[in-house]
């Protein structure tokens, strides 16, 4: 980023995060919980390794993708990358169609998803 550049104005969804950070990670700590979901993803170390449960679990939440990928950052502890969002946002629309596929053929899928997803 050009340190001259302007900062980038924020959008109401950003300031919203930002003022309500702790209140915001916590509500979907107890969203993810409720689909038996850890909140810290021990196991992922950056957003390829971060299970499809949990982008369905925070879509399923009424959350935006924006949201969900500064959620999932916070819980990772890494930062804020444009080009990574965009990558992030197409994998949890596909996600979010294929599940939605799954529900509608009646296939197998995670329990959570059967009872609870969009």
């Amino acid at each position: 980023m050009d340190e001259d550049a302007p900062p980038r104005k924020m959008s109401k969804p950003d300031t919203f995060f930002k003022q309500n950070h702790d209140a915001v990670l916590e509500k979907c700590r107890e969203t993810l919980a409720k689909y038996g979901i850890s909140g810290n993803f021990e196991t992922s170390t950056n957003l390829d390794t971060v299970p499809n449960e949990v982008i369905v679990a925070l879509v399923c939440a009424k959350l935006t993708y924006k949201h969900i990928y500064k959620i999932v950052l916070a819980f990772l502890g890494l930062e804020e990358d444009e080009g990574d969002y965009d990558q992030f946002r197409r994998s949890a629309k596909r996600i979010k169609e294929d599940a939605t596929k799954i529900r509608k053929t009646k296939d197998e899928y995670p329990v959570f998803f059967a009872k609870n997803c969009v």
